[in-house]
C-alpha cells in the first residue's frame, strides 16, 4: 500500500457536519487505554486489520496525545503530532492507495508523565489516539467506529538523567528492556492485545460551539519533516572502559586500535560487528557536523547492556578537582577531554531487534558504551534518521572578506537543526520556542530560503499563549508558563517583520487583536512622567556579563524602577504597531500609538541622556551604560540623523559600557546600519567568522564558556549579509518594492542571490571607488538603489550598476 502525508486547510466535512457536545464533528471517536495513571508514562500500540475490496484511495485524518508513529502494512509511514496547546491540537492527514485484500494499519504512541518528566514543551491530556478515514472507509478503520485493540509494549520506561546544574527540557530518556521487548509490528506475537476504551467525541476549531478544554482540533500548520537515513561518522576513540565511569577523560593509551575499523565499517553501512561475550567497549564517534538523528540500532546478544548518549562537544579535564570542567576548547578535539551526555539505554535481548528511541537526538559526538553478558553482541546495522525542519535554502554570499562565505552554512545548519514542528532556542537543552529567538530565526529564514510556514505558526502559538493581562509567553508551548515582558514586544516585531516581507494582510488582522492587547498592558506601566514603570515578570534583554538574570540596571519590577532600556524599547515597539495600524486602515490607532511613543521618547531622554558622557543611562541615578540603550534610542527614534551617528559612535568609543552578546548583536547590527556605520558591523562580525577555526559547525548561544554550542539566534548575521550589508529591505508592507542601500564599508565586492516570491534578487556588485555591477529583480518587482547620496530606480530584470562615491 503506498501513503502519502496530505495538507488539508478545510474541514473534510465541510458543511455537512455541525457540532455539538453530544454529536462528534466527525464520526470517529477519541480511543486510548482501558486504565490510565496520571503519573504514569506508557509505550502503547495500537493496531487495525481492515479489507479493501477492490482497489481505492482512503483519505486518512490521525490525531494522537502525546506523539505517535504510524505503519501502514507494516511501512513506515509518518509520525506526529505537530506540536501546539490543547485547545489547538494538531491532526495529520494522510491519503492510502489500497489494493484488494487484508491491510493493516499500527500506530505506536508515546505518552510520558510531567513527572518523568515530559519534554518541558509538551503539553498533554491523557493517552488517546483519534483516528478518521473519510467516506465509506470510515465504518472499517475509524477509532470508535472500527475494532481498534491496543497493547502496553513490554520492556519500555521513562527516567529522567544527571543534569548536572545544567537546565534541560528535553524530557526523560528512554530505557528499554529487550528482553521483554517484542516487535509490535508482527501482529501475532505481541500482546495481550485489549480492546480499546472509547474516551470522547472529537471537536474541530472550525465549527466548534461547544467542548472540553483539550483536543480541539486543527489541520497540521507544517510540511512533514526532512527524514532521511544516513550512515555517517568517524570513529575517534575506543577504549575498555571496564568499570562503566565514561565521564573519564579520553587516554590515547589506552585506544584500542584493532576495533577502529570494524566499527568503521559498521558506521558506514557495512555490518555486522560482533562484540564477545563479557566485554566492555566505549566507542566515541564524531559526527562531524551537528545533526538533529533518530539512532537506529539492530543487534541481539542477550542481555547485553548498549548505553547511546550524545553530546555537542566534549569537555577540557580539571586535573585539580579531577573532573571535567565548564570549558570545551576546540569543538573539533577530543583527546584529553571528558564526554558528558544523554541518550537512551537497552538491554538485548535473544533475538534480532530494533532499538531507537522515542524522540530525536542532538549534537555532533555519539558515545555508544557496551557491556557484554555471557553471550555476544551482534550489532547487525547503526544507522541514523536525520530530521530538521524541511527548508530549502538558495541563497549565496559571498564579500571580499572570505570568512562571510564561511559562515553562511554554518549558520544555515544552526537555523535547521533548532527547527522542527516549532522553532527551538536550541535542540540540546531545551527545544522550546522563545519569541527573542523566533523573531531572529524567522527573518533568517525569509533571507534564505523564502519560507514563513514555520514563522506564521510561531506567530500563532505566541497569540494562543496571552495571558489576560495581554503579554504573551515568553515561550510557547511550556508546561511551564514563563513571561518575559520585552519578548511580548519582540513578538510585535515579529508580526512586524511578517507583514513587510510577506504581506497576506489577513493573517497580520487575525493578529492584531494580540498586538493591542500587549501594547495596552505596556501603556497600563506609564506615569504622568510619559516614562513606564518595569513590567512585572522577567524583564530579560541579553546575557550580558555583571547584569542578574540578563536584566539591566532599572529593569527589576519588585523594586518599581525605570529602566531606558524598557521604555525605549517600548517606543520603538510603537512606531512598529503604528505602521500596522496604518495598513489595517486605523489611522487614529496609529497617531495614538506615535503620540505614546513620543512621550516615552521626550521623557527617556529628559531622565536618561546623560550630558557628560553623551550616552543614555540604563538607570536614573546616570550609574550604568549599555550598548543596548544607545542602539534603541537610534532605533526607536529618539535619536536621528547626524546625532545618532555622533551618538553611536560615542557608545563605540565608551570603555567600560556593557556590551552586546550574541543574542542582542541583531539590534545592534540593526542601530549601525541605520547610521551608515557598517565597518563597526564587519569588526565585530569576527566574532562569528572565527567559528570554523574553533571547531564549530553551528553558532553557539553566548561567548565563551558557552552553555549551548547549536543556538539559532546566533544565525543572523546571515539576515545582516543581505539586508544590512548588501542592503536588501521591502519599502513598505507586503514588500510589494524594494530598497536596496548597500553599505559595504571596506569591502571591495559583494555578490549573492536572496530569494524572494519563488524567484531570487542578485546582485554582483563591485565596491571600490563608488558601486559597479549588475542587480537583478525577479519578474514583477522593482526598486530604488540608493547609494552615496544618489538614487537609482531599478526595474525587474537586470539592472547595470555604475556609480561614484560623492
Amino acid at each position: 500500500m503506498r501513503t502519502r502525508r496530505i495538507s488539508v486547510t478545510k474541514d473534510p466535512l465541510g458543511d455537512k457536519s455541525e457540532y455539538r457536545f453530544e454529536t462528534p464533528a466527525w464520526p470517529a471517536r477519541w480511543v486510548g487505554p482501558r486504565t490510565h495513571e496520571i503519573d504514569t508514562s506508557t509505550a502503547l500500540v495500537f493496531r487495525l486489520k481492515f479489507q479493501s475490496a477492490s482497489a481505492e484511495k482512503i483519505r486518512l485524518h490521525l490525531s494522537a496525545d502525546q506523539r505517535y508513529e504510524l505503519f501502514i502494512d507494516g511501512e513506515f509511514a509518518g509520525r506526529g503530532v505537530e506540536r501546539s496547546d490543547l485547545k489547538h491540537w494538531m491532526y495529520e492527514s494522510y491519503e492510502l492507495s489500497s489494493e484488494p485484500g487484508e491491510h493493516s494499519i499500527v500506530i505506536r504512541l508515546w505518552w510520558i508523565a510531567a513527572s518523568a518528566p515530559a519534554a518541558e514543551a509538551q503539553l498533554s491530556h491523557r493517552p488517546a489516539l483519534l483516528v478518521f478515514a473519510e467516506g465509506e472507509a470510515n465504518e472499517r478503520i475509524s477509532t470508535g467506529v472500527a475494532a481498534w485493540e491496543y497493547a502496553v509494549r513490554p520492556g519500555y520506561s521513562f527516567a529522567d538523567f544527571e543534569r548536572d546544574h545544567l537546565y534541560f527540557a528535553t524530557g526523560a530518556q528512554l530505557f528499554i528492556d529487550g528482553t521483554k521487548a517484542d516487535d509490535e509490528l508482527d501482529a501475532g506475537r505481541s500482546g495481550p492485545w485489549l480492546a480499546v476504551r472509547t474516551i470522547e467525541t472529537s471537536a474541530l476549531a472550525s465549527n466548534c460551539r461547544e467542548s472540553r478544554p483539550w483536543w480541539i482540533l486543527r489541520a497540521a500548520a507544517l510540511p512533514p519533516m526532512y527524514e532521511k537515513e544516513i550512515h555517517a561518522g568517524t570513529v575517534r576513540h575506543i577504549d575498555a572502559c571496564a568499570d562503566g565511569d565514561t565521564s573519564i577523560s579520553v587516554d590515547t593509551a589506552k585506544r584500542i586500535e584493532t576495533d577502529m575499523r570494524p566499527w568503521q565499517e559498521l558506521l558506514s553501512g557495512r555490518g555486522p560487528l560482533t562484540i564477545a561475550a563479557r566485554t566492555t567497549r566505549r566507542v566515541i564517534i564524531d559526527l562531524e557536523n551537528y545533526y538533529c538523528v533518530y539512532p537506529v540500532i539492530a543487534c541481539a546478544g542477550e542481555k547485553s547492556s548498549v548505553r547511546v548518549s550524545f553530546a555537542e562537544s566534549l569537555y577540557e579535564y580539571d586535573a585539580a578537582a579531577k573532573k571535567r570542567s565548564s570549558a570545551k576548547g576546540h569543538r573539533g578535539e577530543m583527546d584529553g577531554k571528558c564526554f558528558f551526555g544523554f541518550g537512551f539505554h537497552f538491554i538485548a535481548g535473544q533475538s534480532e531487534h530494533t532499538y531507537q528511541p522515542h524522540t530525536f537526538h542532538a549534537g555532533r559526538y555519539i558515545e555508544i558504551y557496551i557491556a557484554t553478558g555471557d553471550v555476544s553482541l551482534t550489532i547487525a546495522s547503526f544507522s541514523l534518521i536525520e530530521t530538521h525542519f524541511p527548508y530549502r535554502f538558495s541563497a549565496a554570499f559571498d564579500s571580499s572578506q572570505k570568512a562571510h562565505a564561511q559562515v553562511l552554512p554554518i549558520a544555515l545548519r544552526t537555523l535547521a537543526m533548532c527547527s522542527h514542528d516549532t522553532s527551538m532556542d536550541c535542540p540540546y537543552y531545551e527545544r522550546l520556542n522563545y519569541v527573542g529567538d523566533t523573531r531572529l530565526q524567522s527573518l533568517v529564514a525569509y533571507v534564505s530560503a523564502d519560507e514563513d510556514a514555520l514563522a506564521r505558526k510561531c506567530m500563532e502559538l505566541f497569540d494562543y499563549s496571552r495571558s489576560p493581562s495581554g503579554l504573551t509567553a515568553s515561550r510557547y508551548p511550556s508546561r511551564t508558563v514563563q513571561v518575559i515582558p520585552p519578548f511580548s514586544l519582540w513578538w510585535i516585531a515579529m508580526v512586524h517583520d511578517f507583514a513587510m516581507w510577506r504581506g497576506d494582510a489577513v493573517f497580520v488582522r487575525e493578529r492584531m487583536p494580540g498586538v493591542r492587547a500587549v501594547v495596552e498592558h505596556w501603556l497600563s506601566r506609564q506615569e504622568e512622567s510619559g516614562l513606564i514603570r518595569s513590567p512585572d515578570g522577567w524583564n530579560f534583554v541579553d546575557w550580558v556579563s555583571g547584569w542578574r538574570a540578563g536584566i539591566p540596571s532599572g529593569g527589576e519590577p519588585s523594586r518599581g524602577e525605570f529602566s531606558s532600556i524598557l521604555n525605549l524599547h517600548m517606543a520603538y515597539t510603537l512606531h512598529r504597531t503604528a505602521e500596522l495600524e496604518d495598513s489595517m486602515g486605523e489611522a487614529a490607532l496609529a497617531e495614538r500609538c506615535r503620540d505614546r511613543a513620543a512621550a516615552i521618547v521626550s521623557a527617556a531622554t529628559k531622565k536618561f541622556y546623560d550630558k557628560r558622557t553623551g550616552l543614555f543611562t540604563d538607570d536614573l541615578e546616570h550609574k550604568n551604560f549599555s550598548e543596548h540603550a544607545q542602539c534603541l534610542a537610534v532605533l526607536s527614534g529618539a535619536v536621528k540623523g547626524a546625532a545618532a551617528r555622533s551618538l553611536m559612535k560615542r557608545m563605540c568609543s565608551h570603555s567600560t559600557i556593557s556590551k552586546a552578546t550574541i543574542y542582542f548583536s541583531h539590534y545592534l547590527f540593526e542601530a549601525l546600519g541605520a547610521v551608515g556605520m557598517t565597518d563597526v558591523v564587519l569588526e565585530r562580525l569576527s566574532l562569528w567568522e572565527t567559528l570554523a577555526e574553533k571547531g564549530f559547525s553551528t553558532t553557539f548561544e553566548s561567548p565563551e564558556p558557552t552553555r549551548s554550542d547549536c543556538h539559532a539566534w546566533g544565525a543572523h548575521p546571515v539576515y545582516h549579509y543581505f539586508a544590512t550589508l548588501a542592503g536588501i529591505r521591502p519599502d513598505g508592507i507586503g514588500c510589494k518594492r524594494v530598497i536596496i542601500r548597500p553599505q559595504p564599508a571596506s569591502l571591495s565586492f559583494l555578490k549573492g542571490k536572496m530569494p524572494i516570491r519563488g524567484k531570487h534578487i542578485a546582485f554582483d556588485l563591485i565596491c571600490e571607488n563608488g558601486l559597479a555591477g549588475t542587480i537583478t529583480l525577479p519578474p514583477g518587482l522593482e526598486g530604488d538603489l540608493h547609494f552615496a547620496g544618489k538614487k537609482k530606480m531599478l526595474a525587474a530584470g537586470k539592472n547595470t550598476i555604475r556609480m561614484r562615491n560623492k
